[in-house]
């Protein structure tokens, strides 16, 4: 624990894109924390615990959920189908607010809230912009408008945040206590130190009139990929697949399943991969078409649609090292 009471964040090291690719170039805890508590160097990644406040939010920030720790609320049940979460950060002024930070809860967080049927979530908090753990990044109104506008483009229930002060989100929680209904205390798995968590239930959302959208699409450039499936391999989470179908071998795109780890970035040395913040929700699949290497024979492919790669008959291997002609060479002198 640090000085506060509270607990640091802990690290699963099986997660963190930095125990699955030393070269990975995520930094994203490293960044977003505002004491400079999270370190990464050639010798790995630490946390600095003398600097931590227990913020907590680096544990949203971390593209692949590596990062865990207590971020307590109340989840209170008003009616079969109604329920909503309160967070008050320990600076709100409400008393006995136990969250370091409200910034610890983010737009995944917000998604599973909406997906177990939280309606709302009410915040008090204290002087953010002057706040020696003000976000260096985006914070809990920015994650909310984009959960919103994400899962609406896709007909999917939203939890809405809404910020008090003290005493008003004081009375709001106690008014919501009065009406809250008995629930089934086994169903924990978002936060710890939950007060009630509502029975799963399905809102209705007004549709709105755009094509659905993801938080993070990969992206292949046609004109620089030489599909030599480096991004396929590094991919931890199925955003980027290769598959058999009936005309051949292909490349599967499914944006939902992509966390953003960049993995795919890092291993890519044709600079052909990025990632679309918001963009289309839609799986896509990229066909791929072989060709046979007239120097070693391997069958090597490119993508559908595209000329066929200017190399001469080459793989790409072949293509870049030259070898088949320096045995060429060997041959004719001898």
């Amino acid at each position: 624990m640090n000085p506060l009471g509270s607990c640091f964040p802990e690290i699963d090291a099986d997660r963190c894109v930095h125990a699955l690719a030393p070269f990975a170039s995520c930094r994203a805890c490293v960044e977003i924390c505002p004491t400079g508590a999270w370190l990464l160097d050639e010798e790995g990644l630490a946390l600095a615990t003398d600097r931590c406040t227990s913020c907590g939010q680096c544990v949203p920030a971390c593209p692949r959920e590596a990062l865990q720790m207590p971020r307590p609320m109340a989840i209170l049940s008003r009616a079969k189908d109604q329920s909503d979460a309160f967070a008050a950060c320990q600076r709100s002024g409400v008393p006995g607010a136990t969250l370091a930070c409200v910034h610890a809860i983010g737009l995944r967080d917000l998604d599973r809230m909406a997906d177990d049927g939280i309606n709302s979530l009410t915040i008090a908090t204290g002087a953010c912009a002057t706040c020696d753990r003000a976000p260096k990044g985006p914070d809990l109104e920015g994650a909310a408008a984009r959960h919103a506008r994400l899962r609406a483009s896709r007909r999917q229930p939203v939890t809405t945040l809404r910020r008090l002060d003290a005493d008003a989100y004081s009375r709001a929680l106690a008014r919501a206590k009065e009406d809250v209904d008995p629930v089934d205390r086994s169903r924990r798995r978002l936060f710890s130190a939950f007060v009630d968590r509502p029975p799963a239930v399905v809102a209705t959302v007004p549709p709105e009139p755009a094509e659905p959208r993801a938080a993070l699409r990969p992206q292949i450039d046609s004109a620089r990929c030489v599909a030599c499936d480096a991004c396929i391999r590094a991919c931890p989470d199925g955003a980027m697949l290769s598959v058999a179908t009936e005309t051949g071998p292909a490349y599967v795109i499914e944006p939902l399943a992509c966390t953003g780890c960049r993995l795919c970035i890092d291993v890519c040395d044709q600079h052909a991969v990025s990632l679309d913040r918001d963009g289309l929700a839609a799986s896509q699949q990229i066909g791929l078409d072989p060709y046979r290497c007239r120097a070693c024979g391997v069958r090597y492919y490119a993508l559908s649609g595209v000329a066929a790669p200017d190399a001469g008959g080459l793989c790409r291997i072949c293509a870049r090292t030259g070898h088949f002609k320096k045995l060429y060479q060997v041959f004719k002198d001898a």
